[in-house]
């Protein structure tokens, strides 16, 4: 029998629970509604200042960057947020949680038996792991139908890393950017089993990645001690074939693509405002 189902895949960055239910109420942050205030509404189901009441499963919609700069609580180490044990969504809508370079050291989300799903989202600069080192962000994979949103629940995985970007490649594998510099790249096939997995890196965090027609994986983000921009090249099998540093000081490159004149883009921002790089002439926009 033939299937006409077509399947996308959707990442999650995950500390705890499973793939979240349906949506009950949905909460915008913006410059009245904080990010903080919007998470403890919907976590008691009840306003806080400008924030509306959550109710059940909630999702909470960013309209623009979050700039995190201290700590809210200490769970298991400093967190920025309050803790999530609620089913909650957070649409980035193509935005940024990031906690603020000259911030102390904390995690952003710390999830205690509740259900976060994140979609279109980037987060930066977070810690992955509390003061113990013993509560890591771990990623998951679900596959999804285009058509209906069902679940795939013979397809489906957590890996030990967070899935910042994924790329899928010809033969159907997926290779995951996870912004970690302790395992910068991992491949799997097209049932999520791994196939490879690079080796660790020092002082770099590489959260967006994008595959060529060649079978060369180009990794894109920032050393973060000194905030200049990287691009760094696996082939499939993992193996890293060049490391380039690119002039672009206190810039941070948050998504790749290469088009079909095989030219690599780079979008991103430097100083605040957005910078898009095309690395084959070294126009920045």
């Amino acid at each position: 029998m033939t299937s006409n189902k077509t399947w996308a895949f959707v990442t999650l960055c995950l500390l705890s629970g499973s793939p979240a239910p349906g949506v009950a109420a949905t909460l915008t942050v913006d410059a009245d509604c904080t990010l903080i205030d919007a998470v403890q509404a919907a976590e008691t189901d009840s306003p806080v200042n400008a924030c509306p009441a959550g109710d059940d499963a909630d999702t909470i919609a960013l309209s623009a960057d979050v700039v995190l700069t201290e700590p809210l609580l200490d769970r298991q180490g400093p967190t920025a947020l309050p803790v999530i044990t609620s089913t909650v969504t957070i649409q980035g809508n193509g935005f940024t949680i990031r906690r603020a370079n000259d911030a102390p050291r904390f995690r952003l989300f710390y999830v205690d038996g509740g259900d976060l799903t994140l979609e279109g989202l980037t987060l930066a600069n977070g810690s992955l792991d509390g003061e113990d080192g013993e509560n890591g962000e771990n990623g998951w994979l679900q596959r999804l139908d285009t058509v209906t949103g069902e679940a795939d629940g013979e397809v489906a995985a957590s890996v030990a890393v967070p899935v910042r970007d994924l790329a899928v490649l010809g033969d159907g594998a997926l290779a995951l950017a996870s912004g970690v510099a302790g395992l910068p790249l991992l491949v799997l096939d097209g049932q999520f089993a791994p196939r490879c997995q690079a080796e660790a890196a020092r002082d770099v965090a590489l959260p967006s990645i994008t595959p060529d027609a060649g079978g060369f994986l180009y990794l894109a983000g920032q050393r973060p001690s000194s905030g200049r921009a990287q691009l760094w090249v696996y082939d499939n099998q993992c193996q890293r074939r060049q490391e380039v540093p690119l002039d672009f000081p206190d810039s941070r490159f948050l998504a790749a693509s290469v088009g079909v004149d095989n030219r690599l883009s780079l979008v991103g921002e430097r100083n605040g405002d957005p910078l898009a790089v095309d690395l084959n002439s070294g126009r920045a926009f």
